[in-house]
């Protein structure tokens, strides 16, 4: 006899994992505002203790100096300002966890959170001692895993909830996001006028859809942008954008500077130099079409 019966959360297996972008201990110099479509989760297991290393965010304008036996996560697409110098040795974990098909756990979150925990620390410091990639990847996950399930935002029950009930949607979106899917697109699939889909949506998830498509479509473009073979040319295509420069207009617009500037400051974080200067060359601001003017820049990204 069956006395609690969760076979149900079967359904929800294709989502709530956790996919990872980047993991690395690491030591290096940067100093940049950026904004990533990831979580990322730093921990310091060694520090000079005279450094001047901190995040600070952009919304909250939070300051936080990165210190010993401390974790930080920074939530997805949450502007930051990074400071790091060779006075520490961090760990850096770049993953998402989405409940459903554009919808992270962290997404929203205006505050990073941040703790002193050197079990914590010393824990994610010993899994970089297996050798066993196969071993390690369920390693890391376990661990990422436990830490989303302990810092469970739950001011987002509401919004989770709320959500159920676009999950088919959400599936098509994921299935065909490109740059000519429209919010009447999505409207017509849900059988409502534009206007009507419009405003249920914004008070049931708390943005526009044209909001959730951009958001979308942004890190879909920085997604391909971190790829190691990748160009701006290429994911222009991808997108299915008209040109490589109807991409570098959209990605201004949403991040205050163009796709290569972003591709240069990831693959400094993710990848050796000699990687990540492949294609820097070619990658050089992408020219208008006859008649159109140039870009306009919004916002500084290097302090």
């Amino acid at each position: 006899m069956i006395l609690i019966n969760r076979t149900p959360l079967r359904f929800y297996n294709h989502t709530h994992q956790i996919v990872f972008h980047h993991i690395a201990w690491e030591r290096l110099n940067f100093h940049q505002v950026c904004v990533f479509p990831w979580n990322i989760l730093v921990l310091v297991p060694e520090a000079s203790g005279k450094q001047e290393d901190y995040v600070e965010c952009r919304i909250s304008g939070e300051h936080l100096p990165l210190k010993k036996d401390h974790f930080y996560l920074i939530p997805c697409g949450l502007p930051a300002e990074y400071r790091l110098t060779e006075e520490i040795t961090f760990l850096t974990f770049h993953f998402n966890l989405e409940l459903f098909p554009g919808i992270d756990l962290f997404s929203g979150r205006e505050r990073c959170l941040t703790g002193f925990s050197p079990e914590m620390t010393s824990h994610f410091r010993s899994l970089f001692d297996d050798s066993n990639a196969h071993r390690s990847v369920c390693r890391f996950q376990s661990a990422l895993m436990d830490f989303c399930v302990r810092h469970w935002p739950e001011d987002h029950e509401l919004r989770i909830e709320r959500s159920t009930a676009y999950e088919s949607l959400f599936q098509y979106i994921r299935e065909n996001l490109n740059a000519k899917l429209s919010v009447a697109d999505l409207a017509d699939r849900c059988r409502m006028s534009k206007e009507a889909f419009s405003r249920r949506f914004h008070q049931d998830l708390g943005e526009t859809p044209k909001q959730f498509l951009q958001r979308l479509l942004l890190r879909r473009a920085m997604l391909l942008l971190a790829a190691p073979d990748s160009s701006v040319k290429e994911t222009a295509d991808k997108l299915d954008f008209s040109s490589e420069f109807y991409l570098s207009r959209f990605f201004r617009k949403q991040t205050g500077m163009p796709p290569g500037e972003f591709r240069k400051k990831v693959r400094r974080l993710t990848l050796p130099p000699e990687c990540s200067a492949s294609k820097d060359e070619h990658e050089k601001n992408a020219q208008p079409p006859p008649g159109e003017p140039p870009p306009h820049r919004l916002l500084t990204s290097r302090h």
